[in-house]
């Protein structure tokens, strides 16, 4: 859905809002008084003249401060638009009024119609969108990038209305996200307070993950979000689908040595610390040494719980890699990184008998 903002001018009714954030443009249902616009302060519903980015229909109002409101599709005031709105007796549209873009030309097409005067009946207060006028010359609107640029024509001393001019005009604004908010629940009903909600998070983001330590373990979890745009227009809720957490928690994987500043050759025993969780054991231990040998046991020293290993020899101190993962019984496993500063060999001591 695009949405206009701006203003058009007519000389009999002068300046004419295309959307509420011209006179409040701080979003808080107060106007702010500028030229056009309720007094300062003046209480004001949000609204603005959209169109549908699919098929072209115009929707929505725009407001005058000398004729109030102007509707864009719904032409009886009853707050919705269907057939009824084609049928409307005396119209000067009968059948045919709706007011469209056309997608393919950028012409726009069909009426408006100010709502103060709909209790007259007739053609008061409509108006045309495009036509032709009585010297002959045609006249209307049209989408000029995200400009709507032009003039209309409406009955009841409404007179001309210009949609462009040197310091004022209609723009088309095609809206993005800028706020979002979801909830997650093991309830799909979703009941008030949500297990986990974030309110209205100011972002464009299309990603979000639940903070660690707000969901259970071996649960189903529902979760939906809605978006607000650039145009403060708020979605509908939108459900995703369900997910399952694990059964339990992952291992948490920990392991010390010794000594802690091993030197290179040096024998280095390795103790795990690793707790598995849920009523399971660990099933496998799996390390990698980088730049090392095993020592105990000389071979597969990589897939028990205490190796002892030896770095190999080094030029200067250095740091050494070495990650152990541990697995348990319920096939969950995690891994850890840790780095070891290796010094250089130590230096051999040769006794050597004193000279006589």
């Amino acid at each position: 859905m695009w949405f206009s903002k701006g203003w058009a001018w007519s000389t009999n009714i002068r300046w004419i809002s295309f959307n509420s954030s011209n006179c409040d443009t701080d979003n808080d249902g107060k106007s702010n008084g500028s030229s056009g616009c309720p007094a300062a302060g003046t209480a004001m519903s949000a609204y603005s003249v959209k169109i549908d980015s699919g098929n072209g229909n115009f929707s929505g109002y725009a407001w005058s401060s000398r004729i109030g409101w102007i509707s864009f599709g719904d032409y009886n005031g009853d707050g919705a638009i269907n057939s009824s709105d084609e049928n409307i007796s005396g119209a000067p549209c009968s059948g045919n009024c709706r007011a469209k873009l056309n997608l393919s030309n950028n012409q726009v097409t069909g009426w408006a119609r100010v709502l103060r005067y709909k209790s007259f009946g007739g053609d008061r207060g409509w108006i045309k969108l495009s036509g032709t006028a009585t010297n002959g010359s045609t006249y209307g609107i049209y989408k000029n990038g995200n400009n709507l640029e032009g003039y209309v024509w409406g009955s009841e001393n409404i007179g001309w209305i210009r949609f462009n001019g040197s310091n004022y005009g209609v723009t088309v604004v095609v809206p993005t996200q800028s706020a979002y908010q979801v909830q997650v629940d093991s309830d799909p009903v979703f009941p008030f307070p949500a297990e986990v909600d974030t309110g209205k998070v100011a972002s464009s983001g299309r990603t979000y993950t639940v903070p660690s330590g707000k969901l259970n373990y071996g649960t189903t979890y529902y979760w939906r979000a809605k978006i607000w745009d650039t145009e403060n227009s708020e979605s509908s809720w939108v459900n995703g689908p369900s997910f399952g957490t694990a059964a339990h928690q992952y291992p948490r994987v920990d392991f010390e040595w010794t000594p802690k500043t091993p030197s290179a050759l040096e024998t280095v025993e390795f103790k795990d610390k690793s707790i598995v969780y849920g009523g399971t054991s660990i099933s496998d231990w799996l390390w990698t040494f980088q730049d090392a040998i095993c020592k105990t046991p000389a071979t597969g020293c990589e897939t028990v719980q205490n190796p002892k290993i030896t770095f190999n020899e080094v030029a200067e101190k250095s740091n050494k890699s070495v990650s152990l993962k541990v697995t348990d019984s319920d096939g969950f496993s995690c891994l850890l990184n840790k780095s070891i500063p290796v010094n250089v060999k130590l230096p051999e001591i040769k006794e050597v008998a004193p000279k006589k």
